[in-house]
């Protein structure tokens, strides 16, 4: 099985899900719209970024814009769909990557 989680990779929230889902042998894709600061998805099996061109932090601050900036990458998010094809889909809070 196959999930793709949106949300932010840099949240521990996002990271406990992962590693717990992917320990029983899913396969999980992150789609985060910000950068990852570290990559501690990268040697565990089972866990994949699938948007490494996310923006920086700092172009979330004002909510109108940021808006603005969820849509840009809907593109992207498409593609990663396309490439993953997860079997579930889990949105990581509605008021923004439920946007998308």
């Amino acid at each position: 099985m196959k999930i793709l989680l949106l949300g932010d990779i840099n949240s521990i929230h996002t990271q406990k899900w992962a590693l717990a889902l992917a320990a029983s042998g899913i396969d999980i894709g992150i789609f985060s719209l910000g950068k990852s600061k570290l990559a501690w998805y990268q040697n565990i099996e089972g866990i994949s970024n699938c948007n490494e061109s996310g923006f920086e932090k700092s172009i979330f601050k004002s909510s109108a814009i940021s808006k603005i900036n969820y849509v840009k990458l809907l593109p992207a998010l498409k593609k990663a769909i396309r490439r993953f094809q997860p079997d579930i889909i889990h949105v990581h809070y509605a008021s923004s990557y439920g946007l998308l």
